[in-house]
Order: structure tokens, then sequence, then C-alpha cells
């Protein structure tokens, strides 16, 4: 039985930019506050409504709302 598990990471930000800049402003990021389902490194899918299936062989290094905070910020 292979046990061997692929990781996934959020880790680039986009250089995109949404529009001209106008003048400075500040954003407010803050830790969001997540169902207790999805503080956790398992990837899920939805096949079914309502219904959160893992898969089998794909992780994330750390939840997605962990990885997300400093992008956000960095954007």
């Amino acid at each position: 039985m292979n046990t061997e598990v692929d990781t996934f990471a959020l880790e680039s930000v986009s250089t995109k930019q949404a529009g001209e800049r106008s003048g400075a402003g500040t954003l407010l990021v803050s830790v969001s506050t997540l169902n207790p389902a999805y503080r956790t490194s398992r990837m899920m899918y939805v096949d079914q409504p309502f219904q959160l299936d893992v898969f089998a062989k794909n992780e994330w290094v750390s939840p997605p709302a962990e990885m997300l905070l400093p992008l956000l910020a960095e954007s």
C-alpha cells in the first residue's frame, strides 16, 4: 500500500494591478474565522451538495486560511 501524499502550498503573490492607484489608503486584513471542517490541511471537494469529501493523496502544507493571510497582506 502506497501512503505517499503530495503536498501543495499557496505562496505566489499576483503582480497584476487591478487599477490605477489613487493616493494612499489603508486596507485592514484580518484573520478569518472558519468552520472547523475547514481548519485542516486536508484537501476537500464537494461531489454532492452539503457533503465534503477528502482527497486521498493530496494535502495542503497548512490550512489554506493560514497561507492566504500573508499573501493577502502582501498583495
